[in-house]
């Protein structure tokens, strides 16, 4: 719990009642590789903090055809945003792609924190800015940048992912087979 506390600190310091308030609703929750953190149609009602592991969010097409959509990892979120604030069925899968354990916050302790610390909602609003600005610029590049470019840019930003998943899913997230990827691994290295 304290990775958790310590990452809000860096958006605004929290004080030491506040901290005991987080200590006393917050709780590990431990996913087995292949399980799911949120099902298609369920709505959500906990966020998780990646205390270790990857999330991989997916969704199906029409075709049923699989798609990456990207990838949680340690000290981000898992949530599906608009599932969680509007109480509506998820249109997404959230998938332990390994072992993990989360930081869970669910919905009636965001609400109760929001009444019990002072600077909770600003905090809340400064994390969820800064996701979105960076899930629109990630969307920008998926439909911009080439599969070798869309490559280089997970290796800087999340270096470990690609030797901890399989490549089947890689693919899947830059939208190119197993055997492109097999290239565009080869063309960086």
């Amino acid at each position: 719990m304290e990775n958790l506390i310590e990452f809000l600190e860096q958006v605004e310091l929290l004080s030491e009642e506040s901290k005991e308030i987080l200590r006393s609703f917050l709780y590990i929750e431990k996913l087995k590789k292949g399980s799911f953190f949120l099902e298609l149609g369920a709505i959500c009602n906990k966020i998780g903090f990646v205390k270790s592991g990857i999330i991989r969010v997916q969704f199906f097409n029409e075709s049923g055809e699989e798609f990456t959509r990207y990838f949680i990892n340690e000290k981000h979120f898992a949530v599906d945003l608009t599932s969680f604030n509007d109480r509506s069925p998820s249109k997404e899968y959230l998938q332990a792609l390994t072992d993990m354990e989360l930081v869970i916050i669910t919905r009636e302790a965001m609400e109760y924190f929001s009444t019990a610390i002072s600077n909770w909602d600003s905090i809340i609003r400064k994390l969820t800015e800064k996701a979105l600005l960076e899930k629109l610029k990630l969307s920008n590049e998926m439909v911009l940048d080439d599969a070798y470019t869309r490559y280089h840019k997970l290796m800087e930003r999340q270096p470990g992912i690609v030797q901890r998943i399989p490549l089947n899913i890689i693919a899947s997230y830059l939208g190119v087979s197993q055997y492109t990827l097999s290239r565009i691994r080869n063309r960086y290295r």
